[in-house]
């Protein structure tokens, strides 16, 4: 039997393919947008870190100063932003969580920053200390520091650190080998004052130089210094002396004898009332300073020897054997926190 089929009813069933086709687009159109808001092979997927590293190893702040650690991570498309920051001492130097360190007191502090796991990690030194405003000369910065500055028989040489200059000095009784700075105002240091300096010996000259303020082979110019000196009988020993107007000095004679090819921190540091001598960050000896005050000379600061003429043909200018490295020499007495964490910055280095 032959259907008939009127315009109004070819109406309707057009209309009918029509709303099924819409409909079945629409799921299908919503099937894909969930997999891609939620499938395995999204772009959105967390990266997994396989790597830390700070930008360094170690640093150094003034109390009170801010720096800010920049961390990177392998492989750089995975987030960093959950990093975890922390340090061995918050009394020291604290951290935020974007890595901002603050110096708070005198000292040494390891920051670490670790993935959230803790499994990956990496570390920064950070040493703090006080305001260097007592400076009066610095073997790091001589064109700024008061003074001519000459060399004499001398060599550039390695350091403890690649942040300090060194030179090395020879103790040939026939040649002269020192550095001299010119006598200036800011080298007198009457009432207090401190002298710090990185040693290490190619062999013990007995009396050899290491800094003085003085150059005069009569001596007369003498004001304040670091020296060998024979004590207990062993020429092995350091010294660190100073002179009153009198012309008489007094001293502090190290405790053990130092031994060559090994690096030492040594400072010498005085008051109105007391002179200190430390050794690696130790107190190694102390007095009190009776001079009433250390004179005032014409001579100037004399490295790597006693003085900056021939003494004698048996110990020629009285020079050291080896290296000099990273002299300061400051118009204030360091504190004991203070050349520990001056001797600790550098030492971690070695």
């Amino acid at each position: 039997m032959r259907m008939k089929y009127n315009k109004s009813s070819i109406n309707r069933i057009l209309l009918l393919l029509v709303i099924i086709f819409s409909l079945f687009s629409c799921a299908d159109s919503s099937s894909g947008s969930d997999k891609a808001a939620g499938g395995g092979d999204s772009a959105t997927d967390t990266v997994t870190i396989t790597g830390i590293s700070l930008n360094k190893t170690a640093s150094e702040i003034l109390i009170g100063g801010v720096e800010t650690l920049e961390a990177s991570v392998t492989p750089a498309a995975a987030d960093k932003n959950n990093l975890l920051w922390s340090s061995s001492d918050e009394s020291i130097a604290s951290v935020s969580e974007a890595g901002m360190v603050t110096a708070e007191n005198v000292g040494s502090a390891v920051i670490s920053v670790s993935s959230q796991d803790r499994r990956l990690a990496d570390s920064c030194e950070i040493t703090v200390f006080r305001s260097m405003a007592s400076l009066e000369w610095s073997l790091e910065d001589t064109e700024s520091s008061p003074g001519s500055f000459e060399t004499t028989g001398t060599d550039p040489a390695e350091g403890p650190s690649s942040d300090l200059t060194s030179y090395r000095f020879y103790a040939d009784p026939a040649e002269l080998s020192y550095i001299l700075i010119s006598d200036s105002e800011e080298l007198t240091l009457r009432d207090r004052g401190t002298i710090e300096v990185w040693i290490k010996a190619d062999s013990i000259k007995p009396f050899a130089g290491i800094v003085s303020k003085g150059q005069s082979k009569t001596f007369a110019d003498e004001a304040y210094g670091i020296q060998l000196f024979t004590y207990e009988s062993s020429p092995a020993r350091l010294m660190f002396f100073l002179y009153n107007d009198s012309g008489s000095y007094i001293a502090v004679n190290g405790s053990f004898d130092i031994l060559i090819d090994s690096w030492y921190h040594v400072v010498g540091a005085w008051d109105e009332n007391t002179m200190k001598l430390y050794v690696n960050g130790i107190l190694d000896g102390e007095r009190a300073n009776t001079t009433g005050g250390v004179r005032d000379t014409a001579g100037g600061l004399t490295i790597g020897a006693q003085l900056s003429e021939i003494y004698n043909s048996t110990y020629g200018n009285l020079a050291w054997d080896g290296i000099i490295s990273g002299v300061s020499v400051l118009s204030d007495m360091m504190q004991q926190d203070e050349v520990e964490a001056r001797y600790l910055s550098v030492v971690n280095q070695l």
